[in-house]
């Protein structure tokens, strides 16, 4: 708010909560037991980016991190953005901050790899995998004046 003859600027700070899900999943009744399956996954996340393009990025899936076969994972973070605002004389200026949220789906290979009660080891190469991802992007902002006088 301006109740003032001159123009202003001010520095807003917008924060929220922002998440991401992932699910690693297979289309095929290939990997389909009564038990759940806990994996290790070694790979590279898509991503939604700006303009709606699919970006790659390095994951935090090492060695150190499982994941439930089927089973969405959410991470969650607080972020803050800056915005400059400009507010005119006499003036009240309300600012919005809009993101798209949007979901991919990723193909990929996998290696399944049983092991049975006697030691028995079968080992099988499948073409079946998904990846679905869920992020927030193309954040926006909008700015609505209103005059007091």
């Amino acid at each position: 708010m301006n109740n003032t003859g001159e123009p202003r600027t001010k520095n807003l700070r917008l924060t929220f909560d922002d998440s991401m899900s992932m699910t690693w999943k297979n289309s095929s009744s290939s990997l389909r037991l009564g038990n759940k399956v806990v994996v290790r996954i070694q790979s590279e996340v898509a991503r939604i980016g700006a303009g709606s393009e699919i970006v790659v990025t390095s994951g935090d899936f090492g060695d150190s991190t499982t994941y439930e076969w089927g089973e969405t994972t959410v991470r969650r973070w607080r972020m803050t953005r800056v915005h400059r605002v400009a507010v005119p004389p006499m003036s009240k200026v309300t600012v919005r901050l809009w993101g798209t949220v949007g979901t991919c789906e990723v193909p990929f290979s996998y290696v399944q790899r049983d092991v049975f009660g006697d030691g028995e080891v079968e080992t099988y190469v499948r073409d079946d995998g998904f990846y679905c991802g869920t992020n927030c992007y193309d954040f926006v902002y909008e700015t609505l004046e209103e005059s007091l006088g």
